[in-house]
């Protein structure tokens, strides 16, 4: 059963039963929903709206949002969009996804107005109401328009007829659109309410926008599918979070790793305002949750946090399940109401179905009966995605021998420094361990010789300190050398979209450092003989003191070379890893300057110097694990 065909027969059977309710407005019952779409359907057909016609939805969020976000997918196709997006990002969006009408809150703002007369949309108003019946809003015409000629409706079956039109995060290029029919969001969402067995009983707190998957499905329709009620907010703010928490009394809530780094931060204001909490389980999607914020969260909310994963295209693909099934943290667990397998390097599909066979990786492959068809408007990509009867995630898993599913990162992410794939949530967890930290993005950036090279930016907690060598350090005893990053930026917060995403192809150009002072010239007598190495191995008239031997070009084969230069130069013996840690030409004097005078008696060039970059790296790699196993 859908979430409308259990609005309309609680309507009937249960007609008090809470539905939504938000602090500081009236709650909405069942019965009150099922009114509020009746009357919402009369209004949108006399204003020539019908099941086939495309309404986009932008108002911000609240009680009033979600009610009319299920009032218009009931009656036509809903296009829910970001209320704060820019009057050009509406424009684009209103136009690709070929609307009729347009639903905004308030009165008539100019922004509005000219959005629709000049793609000749129907403007319609929406206004918050608190009438006895138990309405939350009224719609009202602002701008009439000449609609296109309705399709004639009946003839096929509501459950094949288009409901909802979502837009993908476009974390790694321009987002597309994704077409849901009735059928597949009540599977989508039926799926979720069976995995997390919701009841009638169970109480949601909505903190996510309902202009994506993870909100609309994942928790709205979901609880509306079980008979359950669902706590809505103007947003995620924390305050309001734990006053929610204190009222209410949710059994759970979903969020992006991003809300729940900030709901530990809380936790203490959230105690003493509801010590008593009745969370049975915190659930964790939008993109991988680090281990060490699941380990804490779990251990101050005494609640299992249930990591999934899921896609615009199919809401929940897999999960960890409820205790006291067993569950591994760090995976998402086994595939839920779909098929999966994995597409690996030499062309093979592996499905993964009772899978005990081993560690194997690949791209993510899914299919099932509820999955989207395919992208509206969009063939070449709609042909990319969907091949052979599979939905290619772009998303590279693993899975190990009890068949869980660990997510490695979005191939189009995955960092190739030097020939090694190197994936940015590994960088990002390794950062989230330091207790200074509060977020974390790992990136790749343009490198002449490596093809990319790693960067990273860090935002740290409050009133917290760490230096960017600090950090380094720090990733040098949970990380290979090779994965750590050559430049770690600090940054006041790091740019998320409002699902907790990031799009790591912009934070080359987010963190970009201009000196506003001109460089500084090497001072002393070690920075200038090392700089004057620098300058003949990477072919550069001159270097600033705090240049990154990697920035200006820099890899493992020239970095050995520099090694073996400086400790020819200089009379040491020093470790050609230590240019990995000392990536800056000042950071490196100050080691050097540290050594014992040591001579060596074999040339580090000569030796490498048939290496290939790739083979450069790896040995790197086992002389730092030889390194830090003698520190052990």
């Amino acid at each position: 059963m859908g979430w409308l065909e259990t609005v309309q027969r609680l309507s009937r059977d249960d007609p008090h039963r809470t539905a939504l309710m938000m602090p500081g407005h009236q709650t909405v019952s069942y019965g009150g929903l099922a009114s509020q779409i009746e009357a919402c359907a009369a209004v949108l057909s006399s204003y020539g709206i019908g099941r086939n016609s495309r309404v986009a939805l932008a108002v911000p969020p609240g009680l009033a949002n979600a009610a009319a976000l299920l009032c218009l997918m009931s009656h036509a196709v809903c296009v829910p969009l970001n209320p704060e997006s820019t009057s050009e990002e509406l424009r684009k969006h209103l136009k690709r996804a070929g609307v009729q009408a347009l639903v905004v809150a308030g009165n008539l703002s100019e922004q509005a107005k000219q959005l629709a007369a000049d793609l000749g949309l129907l403007l319609i108003g929406l206004r918050t109401t608190t009438p006895p019946p138990g309405h939350c809003f009224e719609l009202e015409c602002l701008v009439a328009a000449d609609l296109p000629a309705r399709r004639p409706e009946g003839e096929e079956p509501l459950d094949t007829s288009p409901s909802l039109i979502l837009h993908t995060s476009g974390s790694t290029g321009e987002p597309k659109r994704v077409v849901l029919t009735h059928g597949q969001l009540a599977a989508s969402a039926q799926n979720v309410a069976q995995h997390l067995q919701l009841a009638p009983e169970d109480i949601s707190l909505n903190v996510m926008p309902l202009f994506h998957s993870h909100g609309i499905v994942g928790v709205l329709l979901s609880s509306l599918t079980a008979g359950a009620s669902v706590v809505v907010l103007e947003g995620f703010e924390p305050q309001a979070f734990c006053a929610a928490v204190a009222t209410y009394k949710p059994t759970w809530y979903s969020a992006s790793p991003t809300i729940h780094i900030a709901v530990l931060e809380h936790l203490a204001q959230l105690r003493q305002a509801s010590p008593d909490h009745r969370f049975r389980f915190v659930r964790s999607t939008s993109s991988a949750l680090p281990q060490p914020i699941l380990q804490r969260l779990e251990t101050m909310l005494g609640a299992p946090v249930i990591e999934s994963f899921g896609m615009t295209e199919w809401s929940q693909m897999a999960s960890n399940a409820l205790p006291p099934a067993r569950r591994k943290v760090g995976t998402v667990g086994h595939a839920t109401g779909v098929e999966l397998a994995l597409l690996q390097q030499a062309g093979s599909v592996v499905p993964l179905a009772g899978w005990s066979a081993g560690v194997a990786e690949g791209e993510l492959l899914v299919r099932g009966a509820g999955l989207a068809k395919g992208y509206d408007g969009d063939e070449p990509a709609t042909a990319a995605a969907w091949t052979q009867g599979w939905f290619r995630t772009g998303d590279i898993a693993r899975v190990d021998e009890d068949g869980f599913l660990q997510m490695v990162g979005r191939l189009k992410e995955l960092i190739n420094r030097g020939g090694e794939k190197i994936s940015p949530l590994e960088i990002e967890a390794a950062l989230l361990t330091h207790p200074a930290v509060h977020d974390a993005v790992a990136y790749g950036v343009p490198h002449p010789t490596l093809g990319e090279d790693v960067a990273a930016a860090v935002s740290l907690r409050a009133d917290a300190q760490a230096s960017e060598t600090m950090l380094r350090e720090h990733l040098f005893e949970k990380l290979a050398a090779f994965k750590v990053p050559s430049v770690v930026t600090l940054v006041p917060a790091i740019p998320r979209s409002a699902t907790g995403k990031v799009r790591r192809s912009d934070m080359a150009a987010h963190c970009a450092v201009k000196r506003a002072d001109g460089p500084s010239k090497p001072m002393t007598p070690t920075e200038r003989e090392i700089a004057a190495i620098w300058c003949a191995v990477l072919q550069l008239e001159s270097v600033d003191a705090d240049d990154n031997f990697f920035t200006l070009g820099g890899d493992s084969l020239k970095g050995m070379r520099v090694v073996s230069r400086i400790n020819k130069q200089l009379g040491i013996r020093l470790q050609p890893s230590m240019l990995f840690r000392h990536t800056t030409l000042r950071a490196l004097a100050a080691h050097v300057a540290t050594q014992q005078d040591k001579s060596l008696d074999e040339s580090l060039e000569d030796r490498v110097a048939q290496l290939s970059d790739e083979e450069v790296l790896r040995l790197l790699a086992i002389e730092e694990q030889r390194v830090a196993e003698r520190m052990v």
